[in-house]
C-alpha cells in the first residue's frame, strides 16, 4: 500500500507533462507567442528525452516495459514535435519553409533526443554495474545505509580539461565543418549537442536526487547547463544558431524542468544511492564457501 502514493504522484507528474506538450505545440500552430512557446517546447522535449533515459536506466522495470515506455515516449515528443513544426511551412511567424527543410528540422532534433538518451543511458547502466539505483528512502534506517555517489577531484578536473579543450577546438571546428550541406558536418552536430544535453540531464539526476538536499547542488546544474548551453551554437552556428542567448535559455530550460520532475520523484521518497556492492558480493563468496 505504500507505493501507492508515490505511483499517484508520478502518474500525475506525467500527466503534466503531456499536457503541457500538448498546449505549446497547439500554440506554436496557433502562431501565439511562437518564438517564446517554441524555446519552452524545445526545453520540455530535451529535458523529457532526458528523464525517460533516467527512468529506463535506473527504474524498476521489466526490459519488455522499459523498452515500451521509452518507445511510446519517443513516439509522442516526435507527434509534438512536427505538431510545432507545422507553423514553419505554413509562414505563420514568417517565410515558410519546404517540406524538405521541416522534416530535416524534425529529424534533426529528435536525433538530438535520441542521442541524448544514449548518453544518459550509457552513464547510468555503467552506474548500476556499480550498484548505483533509485531507492525508496522513507526511513532514517534506509538513509544511513544508503550511500550517495560522489564524484572524486580526478573526475572533475578531467571535465575541466575536455572543457578547455573543447573550447580550443571551436575556432578550427567553425572554419572547417560549420557547414549545414555536409553529412559529417550535421553527424558531429548532432553528437556535440545530444552529449551536452544528456550531460544536462545528468547534472540534474545529481541535483535533485542525492541524499542530502542541497540548495548548491540546482544552481551549480543550473550554471553548468548554461555553459554546455553555449557549446553547439560555438561550434556550428549554421547548424544550431547564432543566437547564444536562446541556445543557453533553452538549455536552462530543460535543466530547471528535469530538475523540478526529479524534486517532485523526491518528494516521493526516491534517492540516488548506491548500495555497499564489494561487501555484498564478499557476503554471498563467503556463504557459498561455508555451503
Amino acid at each position: 500500500m505504500s507505493n501507492l502514493p508515490r505511483r499517484h504522484g508520478l502518474i500525475v507528474l506525467a500527466g503534466l507533462h503531456l499536457t503541457a506538450g500538448a498546449a505549446l505545440a497547439w500554440l506554436i500552430d496557433s502562431g501565439v507567442g511562437s518564438p517564446i512557446a517554441a524555446a519552452l517546447l524545445d526545453a520540455l522535449v530535451y529535458a523529457d528525452a532526458g528523464l525517460l533515459a533516467i527512468w529506463a536506466g535506473l527504474g524498476r522495470h521489466s526490459k519488455r516495459a522499459g523498452f515500451l515506455g521509452v518507445g511510446l515516449g519517443m513516439m509522442f515528443l516526435a507527434a509534438l514535435v512536427a505538431w510545432a513544426l507545422r507553423h514553419s511551412m505554413s509562414g505563420l511567424t514568417g517565410p515558410g519553409n519546404d517540406f524538405w527543410t521541416t522534416v530535416w528540422l524534425w529529424l534533426f532534433q529528435l536525433a538530438l533526443a535520441l542521442l541524448s538518451m544514449a548518453v544518459v543511458l550509457a552513464v547510468l547502466l555503467r552506474l548500476r554495474q556499480r550498484g548505483a539505483e533509485l531507492r525508496p528512502v522513507m526511513s532514517s534506517q534506509n538513509a544511513a545505509e544508503a550511500a550517495e555517489i560522489q564524484f572524486s577531484l580526478r573526475q572533475l578536473m578531467i571535465m575541466v580539461f575536455l572543457v578547455a579543450t573543447l573550447v580550443r577546438l571551436g575556432p578550427i571546428v567553425r572554419e572547417h565543418l560549420n557547414d549545414y550541406r555536409s553529412y559529417l558536418s550535421s553527424l558531429l552536430a548532432m553528437s556535440l549537442g545530444g552529449a551536452c544535453l544528456g550531460a544536462t540531464a545528468l547534472l540534474g539526476l545529481w541535483a535533485a536526487l542525492g541524499r542530502r538536499a542541497t540548495a548548491w547542488r540546482p544552481i551549480m546544474a543550473l550554471l553548468l547547463a548554461g555553459s554546455f548551453g553555449l557549446l553547439p551554437p560555438y561550434y556550428f552556428p549554421d547548424l544550431f544558431s547564432e543566437d547564444f542567448a536562446a541556445s543557453v535559455a533553452i538549455f536552462s530550460l530543460a535543466e530547471l524542468i528535469t530538475i523540478g520532475s526529479l524534486l517532485a520523484v523526491r518528494s516521493s521518497g526516491y534517492r540516488l544511492a548506491t548500495a555497499d556492492v564489494r561487501g555484498d558480493r564478499a557476503m554471498t563468496k563467503e556463504m557459498g564457501r561455508c555451503s
